[in-house]
């Protein structure tokens, strides 16, 4: 391995040099000429119903995402990505930008109008091994410790440096992770950070077996802006299928990390069934994110949430006293057409106190191979956690 990252080094030197000696005007026309342009609009309309002070939210918003991809010269690649978030109809919606008319008086939709630079990286690749370096998407198997936050309109990206490796069974992901731009960013200063500063590592390694594939993961977070999320996680994760049957469980630990003011040691549980009978799949769940004490409970702060403990977004911080999520659903093909139901309850971790229920379905129909419509809908039923909470979106994204 480290023979073959110095030969990545001596590579990179001699492309850069090969640049270097050869027209500029040249090799930039022939990033150009080769490149691709990318288009893509992403209209939703979300709803929220909730009891509480807080009066209904109604968002109506429109993402246009406009991507550049350059060639790939002498093993160089580059990506520039601008997104800009409008809200084109009458909204009534807390953004959580502190200039909104709604803050603090209508239910959070955590997307707030702006313009961002959301990606410009420049890549390179020789043999296994690809370098990234500048502001990226990066995630990590499912999204549970690394994610780009891809529901929501504005996306989560990274400014970082990302060594990759892939060679026969064996593949490697390490990122630097310099800063965390978040999904608050806005036309207007948030009540949330927007960022995340700092130095933060990822490392997720995985292998494939003679049967099933085994895979570690580390993550050390340290951040400026927010010294209670500073943490250092680590685990294993095991996948294996047996025809129609997949099998998934992952178990991890967390302790605080850097200037992180408390202290604790929270444990981490996955276990998952999949069955696929075309054209019908169900699953079977069950996640811990352990509790010490009642005091301090295990988070993930760089995940895609909503893709965990249900769509009502209720559980994005979790609760001191831990969380227990039991959940089964379906998936079906009609057609074109995708449909889903899942269940979820919801307990404390310490304790066992019933937390709440919830049932979420979606509809995803691909009307045409540019265009995709989907009706989504979720319904938390409180009992000793937050409050009955009822969501409903209606997306239509198209893509040229």
């Amino acid at each position: 391995m480290a023979k073959t990252a110095r030969a990545l080094g001596s590579s990179l030197l001699l492309s850069l040099g090969a640049l270097a000696a050869a027209s500029p005007l040249d090799e930039a026309a022939a990033w150009l000429r080769g490149g691709e342009a990318a288009l893509d609009f992403r209209y939703r309309f979300e709803r929220v119903d909730q009891e509480g002070p807080r009066r209904d939210a109604r968002a109506s918003t429109l993402r246009s995402r406009l991507t550049l991809t350059s060639a790939t010269v002498r093993g160089f690649t580059g990506q520039l990505e601008v997104d800009d978030l409008a809200t084109p109809g009458p909204d009534r919606y807390d953004s959580l930008l502190l200039d909104n008319p709604h803050f603090g008086e209508a239910a959070v939709v955590a997307d707030p109008p702006g313009t961002e630079l959301n990606q410009a990286w420049l890549g390179y690749a020789e043999g296994p091994w690809t370098a990234t370096l500048g502001r990226q998407r990066i995630t990590h198997g499912a999204h549970r410790f690394l994610g780009n936050v891809g529901w929501r309109q504005n996306e989560q990206t990274y400014d970082a440096l990302r060594l990759q490796y892939q060679e026969g069974a064996l593949a490697l992901d390490y990122a630097f992770l310099a800063r965390v731009n978040r999904i608050f960013a806005g036309e207007g200063k948030s009540a949330q950070p927007e960022r995340f500063e700092g130095a933060s590592h990822a490392l997720l390694g995985s292998a494939a077996l003679p049967v099933g594939t085994l895979s570690a993961f580390l993550y050390a977070l340290d951040f400026d802006e927010a010294e209670a999320l500073s943490t250092l996680t680590w685990g294993l994760a095991y996948d294996v299928q047996f025809g129609p049957l997949a099998l998934s469980a992952a178990a991890a630990r967390q302790t605080d990390h850097a200037d992180n003011p408390d202290h604790y040691a929270a444990p981490y549980l996955f276990l998952e069934a999949r069955y696929g009978a075309a054209p019908v799949t169900l699953v079977a769940g069950y996640e811990r994110l352990g509790s010490d004490g009642g005091e301090r409970a295990f988070v993930t702060p760089l995940a895609t949430l909503h893709k965990f403990q249900g769509w009502a977004d209720q559980f994005l911080v979790t609760p001191a006293d831990g969380l227990e999520d039991l959940y089964g659903g379906a998936s079906a093909a009609v057609g074109p057409v995708k449909v889903g139901l899942y269940l979820h309850h919801f307990a404390a971790d310490r304790g066992g106190e019933d937390y709440g229920s919830e049932v979420d379905w979606v509809i995803t129909w691909p009307l045409h191979r540019r265009l995709t419509l989907e009706l989504k809908y979720a319904a938390y039923d409180a009992d000793a956690f937050a409050t009955d909470t009822d969501k409903l979106w209606f997306t239509a994204q198209a893509n040229f």
